[in-house]
């Protein structure tokens, strides 16, 4: 007797810290996949061998303003598609099953642990949810100005370093608008 297991897909997230010039800071991590050690998005298709398709365009962000100690975010909105060009009701379909699969899972972890302590621990229970288990799944573009993946580098990082790097990235931004 064989049995057969499906491949599960190599889902991790890119960090993008930007300054707003509204006296805004956001952070906004987009899903991605990861095949053969290359980063590449997520693309809504019928044909999906990787799996993915539900993540094309999902986003979850978060703010800081020069008074706050840290990011913070919407537990009801933070998770959400952006730059949606076309829909149809297959691709509604998958994007209203995938974001409550998001609520119902950060709704019951609400209830068993409390809210998140910081975006850092909102992002790794988002993660969870959409079934992602490693840890090193956070990353952020070290080096290069490409248009591709491929052509820049990235650090990855666990949900400490992500903490450490959100703290850093406020701390640097606040300091520079001084």
């Amino acid at each position: 007797m064989t049995t057969s297991t499906t491949k599960r897909s190599d889902v991790r997230f890119l960090l993008d810290v930007r300054d707003q010039r509204t006296s805004y800071l956001t952070a906004t991590l987009s899903a991605v996949y990861v095949s053969d050690g290359h980063i590449r998005n997520a693309q809504f298709s019928v044909y999906d061998p990787e799996r993915v398709a539900h993540l094309d365009s999902l986003r979850f962000d978060a703010q800081a303003s020069k008074d706050s100690p840290e990011f913070y975010f919407s537990t009801h909105n933070a998770v959400h598609y952006q730059e949606i060009y076309s829909v149809d009701l297959l691709r509604a379909e998958s994007m209203t099953k995938t974001l409550r699969r998001v609520q119902k899972y950060t709704d019951k972890l609400w209830e068993e642990k409390g809210s998140p302590r910081d975006f850092a621990e909102f992002a790794q229970r988002i993660a969870r949810s959409l079934g992602v288990r490693k840890q090193r799944i956070f990353a952020v573009k070290v080096s290069g100005n490409a248009w591709s993946y491929d052509e820049n580098v990235y650090q990855w990082m666990n949900e400490e370093e992500l903490r450490v790097y959100l703290a850093n990235a406020l701390t640097n931004w606040k300091e520079g608008a001084a």
